[in-house]
């Protein structure tokens, strides 16, 4: 099935996440729920990749007033789901259905569910036990084509980008974002500042990076 027949059906939840590539920092899903009279008012809308974190800053009230929820894991709580799992796709998947059976038990009734396709569906729908729910929720690669996962896409940004915020006022300088060199060389000066054991408090520590800055 192909995205664009979705795109004027309403209402609809749309779901994404943000900082699964970043080596510092949470991990960030947000579902949202869109009416048809939403779309008027959102022509500013892309997918946040395509988008300066200044103007999804600027821009973000007006998805900040339509429903939606947030799921926030920071980085000790994922460090420990990680340990339990050891499968990222399996935190995502509890991620994004928690977010939108919370916005279900608000009484909501979309007619369509769209996620951005990260790994396996039935990370997701094992998480979900409703079977209507479930025959509602469909994945798509590039699913931020359609207004309501690219509105999610947007407020994850800006939650992520808030909680990278805090972390950096914790530390005492701006955490960088990404999971480059130049993060290596940002939590190498972090340790420098705090104990090893409190390294779990602001990093994924299953990523690669781990061996780089600890050798």
């Amino acid at each position: 099935m192909r995205l664009v027949n979705y795109k004027n059906t309403f209402p609809k939840i749309g779901s994404d996440e943000s900082g699964k590539g970043d080596f510092i920092g949470p991990l960030i899903t947000v579902a949202i729920y869109l009416e048809n009279n939403d779309i008027k008012d959102l022509n500013f809308v892309k997918d946040s990749k395509k988008l300066s974190d200044t103007f999804i800053k600027k821009n973000i009230k007006t998805l900040l007033n339509i429903k939606h929820k947030v799921i926030k894991i920071n980085p000790k709580k994922y460090n420990q789901l990680y340990s339990k799992f050891e499968n990222i796709n399996k935190i995502l998947g509890w991620a994004h259905a928690t977010a939108i059976k919370n916005l279900i038990e608000q009484g909501l009734n979309p007619k369509i569910i769209i996620i951005d396709k990260f790994g396996p569906e039935n990370r997701v729908l094992y998480n979900i036990k409703d079977e209507k729910l479930k025959n509602k929720i469909v994945f798509f690669n590039k699913a931020e084509e359609d207004t309501s996962v690219a509105a999610a896409s947007m407020l994850a940004r800006y939650y992520f980008v808030k909680e990278m915020e805090k972390l950096s006022e914790i530390a005492g300088f701006k955490l960088p974002f990404g999971a480059s060199s130049t993060v290596d060389n940002a939590v190498k000066e972090l340790l420098k500042r705090i104990d090893k054991k409190e390294l779990q408090n602001f990093v994924k520590l299953h990523f690669s990076n781990i061996k780089r800055v600890l050798n």
